[in-house]
């Protein structure tokens, strides 16, 4: 560990920045108390600035992948697409690296924007072989219009393929904007809900099918969102109600005592609590479903009619599953992770097109006075 001569070498500046990456406490603690001869944070922070994090799409993290395919076909040349939005706050400063000021609607392109940017729009690989992740672009935006996205996505596309790296689905999720964005590419994601859902598009280069898939943790507050907002919905088998889920609350409020379930005041009044998966993925589990009929047939008359309701939780419930305990590490063979891969999607973009479908409605009156879909 000991330090030669006046510069790091090229091991230790490695070994340093990965320690300091896994734990800057820990890393805090070997230097600080631990007396070992590792270099300062502003050090790091000095090497860092030499890497290239201009807006766009990063061409050394994209070479980076290319060599690592080449090493290992298996594990890197077949990948997960992911793009999301996130809002950032109304800052410009002067970046004295740079030369220029930051905070500005940047493309990547060099063209001078004099709009803030209110948003940044970020693009992420994921391997389907292994477990790892990369950012290889992000975007500063402020209304990033579908036909624009589009076009982003399809440079992405071309640019992994350039390099050997196959996009088996691209992950994001409902938003109206990127919805629009896959039926600009080829799908059909809002046609008449009688048809068949087309849930793939043509890859730009290839022409192979690259599936697209919402965000399952989005989708599952979608339809959490849906269950409260639309209730009640009429269904061959009954009504499905949001107020049983808010009378099985208030009976274990009173008996002191939960049936095996994590129904709350939080799962019941969410709307400070929008954002926590947990809420919705607790709500929607089939451990509700359960308690629910336990409830009818104990004998209580608020859960007189609630077996629609608990079918409707049982089936949100099996989707769940379905997509948290996919592991493709178990999976070999490229051809077969393909195979696995279509039909996944195939049976998985149903029921999660099904929900945004369900949203866009309107409001049907039927002659009983309850809303029908």
């Amino acid at each position: 560990m000991a330090k030669q001569g006046h510069e790091y070498t090229k091991d230790y500046r490695e070994f340093a920045l990965t320690l300091h990456l896994h734990g800057p406490k820990a890393y805090k603690y070997l230097r600080e108390t631990r007396h070992f001869p590792l270099p300062h944070p502003h050090t790091i922070q000095r090497w860092l600035r030499s890497v290239d994090a201009k807006p766009g799409l990063n061409k050394m993290m994209l070479d980076m992948l290319e060599r690592r395919c080449q090493g290992d076909q298996a594990k890197y040349g077949c990948v997960s697409l992911m793009l999301d939005a996130m809002s950032i706050r109304k800052h410009v400063q002067y970046n004295p690296h740079t030369q220029s000021m930051s905070g500005f609607v940047d493309m990547g392109d060099g063209n001078s924007e004099t709009e803030v940017a209110t948003e940044a729009l970020v693009f992420m690989v994921v391997g389907l072989q292994g477990h790892w992740k990369t950012p290889i672009a992000y975007f500063l935006t402020k209304s990033l219009s579908p036909e624009t996205q589009r076009v982003l996505l399809s440079h992405a596309l071309e640019e992994l393929h350039a390099r050997g790296i196959r996009v088996v689905c691209v992950t994001m999720d409902g938003h109206a904007s990127n919805v629009s964005m896959c039926n600009q590419l080829g799908c059909e994601l809002k046609g008449d809900p009688r048809e068949p859902l087309q849930t793939s598009f043509s890859h730009p280069v290839t022409g192979e099918k690259v599936f697209v898939m919402m965000d399952a943790c989005h989708m599952l507050k979608l339809a959490r969102n849906m269950l409260q907002a639309y209730s009640p919905i009429a269904t061959t088998t009954g009504q499905i109600n949001w107020r049983y889920i808010n009378h099985l609350n208030d009976v274990q409020k009173k008996d002191g005592l939960h049936a095996a379930n994590k129904i709350t005041d939080k799962h019941v009044y969410f709307e400070n609590h929008k954002m926590r998966v947990s809420l919705a993925a607790q709500t929607l589990s089939c451990s509700v479903s359960v308690t629910l009929r336990t409830m009818r047939d104990l004998g209580y008359s608020q859960f007189k009619d609630c077996e629609a309701t608990a079918q409707f939780i049982e089936v949100q419930d099996a989707f769940k599953w379905y997509v948290l305990h996919i592991n493709f590490m178990q999976v070999s063979e490229r051809w077969y992770v393909t195979m696995y891969v279509d039909m996944m999607f195939s049976c998985l973009n149903v029921f999660f097109y099904a929900v945004l479908f369900l949203l866009e409605l309107p409001c049907i009156q039927c002659v009983s006075g309850t809303r029908c879909f």
